[in-house]
């Protein structure tokens, strides 16, 4: 049987553990984009954070897919 345990902590003072950081951070990213949306498309900052969120976006859908079952094979993806 596999037991689920529950992070109580971060181990940083005054930051507290979210309940759903997959989702936070899909909000938040969701939020910034759009953000970036009102800057003009030649806007450095813009092309670099937007490049920024989307490699970010890519690393919790992986961790998502993980965390699903899909373990293995990522590894041996990763591993060829």
């Amino acid at each position: 049987m596999s037991k689920q345990v529950k992070k109580l902590t971060t181990g940083l003072t005054g930051l507290k553990v979210s309940p759903n950081p997959k989702r936070t951070l899909g909000i938040l990213y969701a939020k910034t984009s759009r953000a970036l949306n009102k800057l003009p498309a030649d806007c450095a900052y813009r092309k670099y954070t937007e490049s920024i969120i989307s490699q970010r976006s890519a690393i919790i859908k992986e961790v998502s897919a993980l965390a699903s079952g899909c373990g293995p094979t990522l590894i041996i993806g990763y591993s060829n």
